[in-house]
């Protein structure tokens, strides 16, 4: 079937609906230019277009789910092992749908599970009765059982959808769960156990330079964890200290895990009067606790400085604490095997850690300039957080040369079809995060854009960052990747449907470059973009 032709069969026997019909009514309503102005009307309008958003999410899925059939046919028709089959089905149904991989694996799975077994959940959202996200919250809750006990609490909420409308997310849940729980008691001890198997700790960036350090652990463990953090916040209160509980906590935090002292650190926690230009109630300045002596790169030709500083802070003096370290030039790994020795009190800081932080920012910004870093890991951070990050004594600084006039990084080419791992790094820090569009997953694998049984070479203009879960999706049946010409890094993706995503690096950080970049040939468009 022609891509942008794809038909999904009505239950009822009715019109089919397909990708023209759809687009009529987007179009119906992007010409809309008036609305009634009485409240009442304009409050009609919004209900009407919540339940036209709901039966819209589950026509979604059953195309979703009538897709996966199809592939998964049409590949065991072409003799795909049945365990490979429908593979790359969840990285379709993403790029379609404008979102993270994760994001696509997870609608294919709710669409899935209402298509197979919560018909009157499925019934409930096409009528626009619940949402989306009510028909995951009720498919999350009952995902222990069994298919016929799944059935029956579906039977049982959603059967009646005036009911079922009428409740709120957290009745929903506790209703969904009691009934999970008296059915098959031992399902839901099974699923805290596979629940407590899957602790772990994530980062995520935060605004203003932060970040958010993030733990899912047992019960008994997050709340124990929370409960020493309250009780040290509550003695260091009661003790004078000027900090705030919620930055007594998070020090403590630190200094517990990395068996750190923040001694020598307290302004952190003063008041905002106390610190100038302070960007939060908790008083902290950017500028604070990160200084150190300058130093720049004086590399013409739009060189890149690529800083790694172990932990990446400094002490309230401004001068780095402890001896310098021999990084491994080859790798720029990201361990010491050399412990710092901790100046004064021998005490280690954070930023004394072994832990390698890659900072990647422009001659301009170095220099003074306006713009802004890229921290790997982090994403972008402010030209002058950039400029203390790069400028000091114990910085490892690797040039990363760039094509005049767009940024591009560029390096030699190389035979090996494993890539090497400057160059797998180069790659990395070219596209920051996975290359797939709309997908944001750290890159985890090095790809060949055009594999190297292809042919492909193991080059730069031949690598993308992926993620682990976009290469293997790649690997599938139908799948082709294409480098395209132009001003940055650009590969085009085709599906098996025959639709095209394509996918551009991101832009330099030399504000000079910063100018908008013209169509590619044959395409009209930038970014990322569907092509059918």
């Amino acid at each position: 079937m022609a891509p942008g032709a794809a038909s999904t069969p009505d239950a009822t026997g009715g019109i089919a609906v397909d990708a023209s019909l759809v687009q009529s009514w987007t179009e119906r309503l992007t010409t809309t230019t008036e609305l009634d102005v009485e409240p009442a009307a304009l409050v009609d309008v919004i209900r009407a277009l919540e339940v036209l958003k709901c039966a819209a999410e589950a026509v979604q899925a059953v195309a979703a789910a009538e897709l996966d059939r199809e592939t998964r046919a049409e590949e065991g028709r072409r003799g795909v092992p049945a365990a490979r089959q429908g593979r790359g089905v969840a990285a379709q149904v993403a790029l379609a749908r404008r979102e993270s991989p994760a994001r696509g694996r997870q609608h294919l799975g709710l669409a899935l599970v209402l298509d197979r077994e919560l018909p009157h959940t499925l019934d409930a959202l096409r009528a626009g009765r619940i949402s989306e996200w009510r028909a995951t919250l009720l498919a999350r809750e009952t995902a222990c059982l069994s298919r016929e006990h799944r059935a029956e609490v579906d039977h049982a909420m959603a059967g009646d959808p005036d009911r079922l409308e009428a409740m709120g997310e957290g009745q929903l849940i506790a209703e969904a769960r009691a009934r999970s729980y008296r059915l098959d008691p031992e399902a839901a001890v099974q699923r805290r156990r596979r629940a407590e198997a899957e602790r772990r700790v994530s980062l995520r960036p935060a605004p203003d330079t932060m970040s958010q350090l993030s733990a899912l652990l047992p019960v008994k463990d997050g709340v124990a964890v929370h409960a020493f953090l309250c009780r040290q916040a509550d003695a260091e209160v009661a003790a004078g200290d000027g900090r705030g509980r919620g930055q007594i906590m998070a020090d403590t935090l630190v200094e517990r895990v990395l068996g750190t002292s923040r001694a020598h650190d307290r302004s952190h926690g003063a008041a905002p009067d106390d610190v100038p230009h302070s960007p939060d109630p908790g008083g902290r300045s950017e500028a604070e606790g990160e200084r150190g002596p300058s130093c720049a790169s004086g590399e013409p030709g739009g060189a890149y400085s690529q800083c790694g500083e172990p932990g990446g802070a400094y002490t309230q003096a401004g001068e780095p604490r402890g001896s310098s370290q021999q990084r491994d030039s080859e790798t720029g790994g990201g361990q010491s095997a050399t412990p710092r020795s901790g100046g004064g009190s021998g005490e280690a800081s954070a930023a004394e850690t072994s832990v390698m932080i890659h900072l990647l920012v422009s001659d301009t910004v170095l220099l003074g300039g306006p713009g802004a870093g890229h921290v790997d890991g982090y994403g972008p951070v402010p030209a002058d957080l950039a400029r203390q990050l790069a400028t000091t004594d114990r910085a490892w600084i690797r040039r990363l040369y760039t094509t005049p006039g767009t940024g591009e990084l560029v390096a030699a080419d190389s035979r090996a079809r494993r890539y090497p791992a400057r160059l797998a790094q180069l790659i990395r820090l070219r596209d920051r995060t996975c290359r797939t569009p709309w997908c944001d997953a750290p890159i985890r694998h090095t790809d060949h854009v055009v594999p190297a049984t292809d042919g492909g070479a193991t080059s730069l203009g031949n690598g993308q960052g992926l993620c682990e879960a976009c290469n293997y999706a790649k690997e599938s049946p139908g799948w082709t990747a294409r480098p395209r010409p132009g001003p940055r890094h650009t590969v085009r993706t085709t599906t098996p449907t025959g639709h095209g995503y394509q996918s551009t690096a991101p832009p330099p950080l030399d504000p000079a470059l910063l100018t908008p970049i013209g169509p590619h040939p044959g395409d009209g468009k930038g970014g990322h973009a569907l092509t059918a």
